[in-house]
């Protein structure tokens, strides 16, 4: 099963960017979300970003460095997240690797 990055507002007309992280392998995946309005009604499309380069991410990280970069938003430790058996969100970035990225907490 996969967890979401956070919450997001569907009544804000525009488009926000999800991470979709599954709880047993870390595998991430990017659902995009576009609200948009059109007379008295509202839309919404759902995307799944396609692998291996998630077309559009909102971010790309660069580790040009020697250095093995650990990556969380600031604020975003769920309770009970500083167990080591617990995931909190903290990602790993190689050196001389990039990686796409979007918030955990779109809305913080």
């Amino acid at each position: 099963g996969s967890e979401w990055s956070g919450e997001w507002r569907p009544g804000e007309i525009g488009e926000t960017v999800l991470r979709l992280r599954n709880v047993h392998t870390r595998a991430v995946c990017f659902l995009r979300v576009e609200i948009s309005v059109s007379g008295p009604t509202v839309f919404a499309v759902l995307r799944l970003e396609p692998e291996p380069s998630f077309l559009h991410p909102p971010f790309r990280l660069e580790n040009l460095t020697l250095e093995t970069l650990q990556i969380r938003q600031s604020g975003t430790c769920r309770e009970g997240c500083e167990s080591s058996a617990q995931f909190d969100g903290t990602d790993v970035l190689l050196p001389y690797r990039t990686a796409p990225y979007t918030w955990d907490e779109p809305t913080e």
